[in-house]
């Protein structure tokens, strides 16, 4: 992975984390997306100096246009990006009877439709 591109959405923490260090363990040039700001800072920071590069986009991923704006913009800066890992979701547990519409479509947002459109 060798100076390999690497586009990640929710890796400032848990399983996206983990993704964002191995990458960068196999000297990519990560950029990952997130809402968390302290803990996706703090990742950089603890990163920086690395095997790989790594910096984070505060992104709403379910603000799509926010969302194409910005890979557009990173992607016109330096090239392509190699890899793609639409890591980021929400799944907090509930009963069927609680699923309104609002989170219906709110969980749509985070787990899938950022899926589609990064790609």
């Amino acid at each position: 992975m060798d100076g390999k591109r690497v586009l990640g959405s929710g890796g400032g923490s848990g399983i996206g984390a983990g993704i964002v260090e191995a990458f960068m363990s196999q000297r990519a040039n990560v950029t990952f997306f997130d809402i968390a700001h302290e803990e996706s800072k703090a990742l950089v920071d603890r990163l920086r100096g690395g095997r790989g590069t790594v910096a984070y986009e505060r992104v709403d991923l379910k603000d799509v246009q926010e969302l194409k704006a910005v890979i557009g913009r990173l992607t016109e800066a330096n090239g392509g990006f190699d890899v793609l890992v639409n890591n980021a979701a929400n799944d907090y547990r509930h009963v069927i009877d609680d699923v309104t519409e609002e989170y219906w479509d709110d969980r749509l947002g985070v787990n899938l439709k950022h899926i589609f459109f990064s790609a």
